[in-house]
């Protein structure tokens, strides 16, 4: 294997040497045992003043929010002595929670500056699933968000060459944008970002319904992301932007990777082609939702030495290339393994030889009037069959709800269906998996269950050994 990317391997790791065979996921699984983020950074929370925060003294762990017009911000910045800072975005809203700071964990990982910042637009609407770090119409958050990037990393001591904005799907898309908006030549990483804005998806119809805001029709252009890409494909700009594109998900294929080829008039190569500085890299990764088998904390570091050979301005393509070849077969191998886990319905389930793992004779979901994901979860643990029985559902105002299986390590349901109430329900299928994931009942349909009170007469919960 090439020396330099073992360098630039172990710098994430420090480690002599390392063998990427079958030993590869123990070697990991010793490596992260040691450097799982502990959440009780997260408990005291302060609020500075958005002005004061050019004087303001961090402490090397901080868990902050501050405003910035209507602009509320939520952040966590896990300070280092480093030069460079990695600035980690968060995606959609697929729980109510917030904040997310999605992929904190990574902090333990490198070496670097990391500052997680929340998406301020989903405080504008609670109805919002995603947001892109948009605004609203008169609010600019790319811009403001930019401003705030800029406020930390002055206080950090960190040249613009040395910030990169991370995120993937619609935090992907907020990352070329800030990116843009903060310097001409800081590096912007997404992963199966939105590119394509010109067309009717449903998350731009619903995004625009609640926010009265066209996006086509923004005077700021904030839909148009191809113009961005374009400045660093031609040169115009010393911005990097590196583009990871899952080709087993359609979506991010034909809608968005294919559109931009089309405007840009580009040809690529697989796994990874430069053009100035755009550099696209193209993996496969086959899941029931491949669109969110992106990064993880075991494939980051991976990622991680693409993005420091890249930013190494002796780099060599063809040496980038070789590499990015070996990260693609690990990252296939890493998703060819959860395929493993995830569930098959099945049609029969042998009742008599059954554990009953839960029953209520009455459950309830209270009304919310501020939780648009207000439900019932209960952890599914080990491998085996499962049967999901409910006799009756009863709500006073909505005709359906819905019930799914989420999986909290890529952050999206195996599966997600709604059923009418008044009606006996029987779901039974299989897990090939002990990883824990969650049986979710929302008192609605999903993202849409505030003022709604669910009342289930009888549920019972069923599992077989496999």
């Amino acid at each position: 294997m090439n020396t330099k990317f073992l360098d630039n391997f172990n710098h994430v790791f420090n480690n002599d040497e390392i063998v990427l065979s079958e030993t590869f996921d123990q070697f990991l699984s010793i490596k992260y045992s040691e450097l799982e983020f502990d959440k009780r950074h997260l408990q005291n929370k302060i609020s500075i003043k958005y002005e004061d925060l050019d004087f303001y003294k961090f402490e090397d762990l901080t868990y902050f929010e501050t405003t910035f017009r209507n602009a509320h911000y939520e952040c966590f910045l896990n300070k280092k002595i480093s030069s460079r800072l990695i600035v980690m975005l968060s995606a959609a809203r697929t729980k109510p929670q917030l904040p997310r700071f999605q992929r904190i964990s990574y902090s333990t990982i490198t070496n670097d500056n990391y500052l997680f910042i929340e998406d301020p637009t989903y405080y504008l609407n609670n109805e919002l699933k995603v947001g892109w770090y948009f605004g609203d119409k008169d609010n600019n958050f790319y811009h403001y968000t930019s401003q705030l990037v800029r406020k930390i990393s002055k206080i950090l001591n960190i040249e613009d060459k040395n910030v990169i904005f991370f995120g993937s799907s619609c935090a992907g898309t907020a990352a070329i944008a800030i990116s843009e908006k903060f310097s001409k030549s800081s590096t912007a990483i997404s992963i199966n970002g939105q590119i394509n804005f010109e067309y009717y998806h449903k998350d731009i119809t619903s995004f625009e319904k609640i926010m009265n805001f066209q996006i086509k029709n923004d005077s700021e252009n904030r839909g148009d992301i191809i113009s961005k890409i374009q400045k660093s494909y031609t040169g115009m700009t010393d911005n990097k932007i590196i583009l990871i594109e899952n080709v087993a998900s359609r979506w991010d294929r034909q809608d968005h990777l294919q559109y931009l080829i089309n405007k840009l008039n580009i040809k690529v190569k697989y796994p990874i082609t430069k053009h100035e500085n755009l550099y696209i890299w193209m993996y496969y990764a086959k899941t029931a939702n491949s669109h969110v088998a992106h990064d993880d904390k075991e494939l980051f570091p991976l990622i991680y030495s693409i993005i420091l050979q890249i930013s190494d301005k002796d780099q060599n393509l063809d040496v980038i290339n070789k590499h990015c070849q070996i990260i693609n077969y690990i990252w296939k191998l890493h998703y060819d393994k959860d395929n493993n886990c995830i569930f098959n319905f099945v049609n029969e389930f042998e009742y008599k030889h059954s554990l009953e793992l839960f029953h209520h004779a009455k459950l309830n979901i209270k009304t919310s009037d501020t939780d648009n994901y207000n439900h019932y979860e209960f952890p599914l643990i080990n491998k085996g069959y499962y049967s999901i029985d409910i006799d009756n559902a009863h709500s006073s105002s909505c005709k359906e709800f819905s019930i799914g299986l989420f999986d909290k390590k890529t952050h999206s349901f195996l599966f997600l269906n709604e059923y009418s109430t008044h009606t006996t329900i029987k779901i039974n299928f299989f897990l090939c998996s002990s990883n824990t994931l969650y049986l979710d009942i929302f008192a609605g349909k999903h993202g849409s269950t505030r003022n709604i009170e669910l009342n289930i007469s009888d549920i019972f919960i069923y599992y077989i050994k496999a």
